[in-house]
């Protein structure tokens, strides 16, 4: 059970980490490049969790999940800002929020 705890704040500590550097970066740049890029990363890291292989593997593969979730969802929240007009950014992002939300169920319902 330590071992669980121990992962799980590695990928916190990746959470954190991204959100501090690309916190300092004034622009992004290849925003759809970043978010699909991570998106990616995130999830062949997160398949490494279903191989035998050492905790130190595993627990770098679970910072490198959490950076490479935050760097995609920084993103596009970065992106959501400079496309959408101000005066419709309070619609989109409920809608942005919701759909996921509201989809939950249904997926693992599918993947059960």
């Amino acid at each position: 059970m330590h071992i669980l705890g121990l992962l799980y704040a590695l990928f916190s500590i990746g959470y954190v980490s991204a959100g501090l550097w690309l916190g300092r970066q004034a622009t992004l740049r290849r925003r759809g490049w970043l978010i699909y890029g991570s998106t990616i990363l995130a999830g062949l890291m997160l398949a490494l969790f279903g191989l035998q292989l050492p905790l130190t593997v595993l627990g770098l593969a679970a910072l490198i999940n959490g950076a490479a979730l935050e760097l995609g969802t920084q993103s596009w929240m970065h992106a959501l800002q400079t496309f959408i007009p101000r005066e419709q950014l309070g619609r989109v992002s409920s809608i942005d929020a919701l759909g996921p939300f509201a989809l939950l169920p249904i997926g693992y319902g599918l993947t059960g």
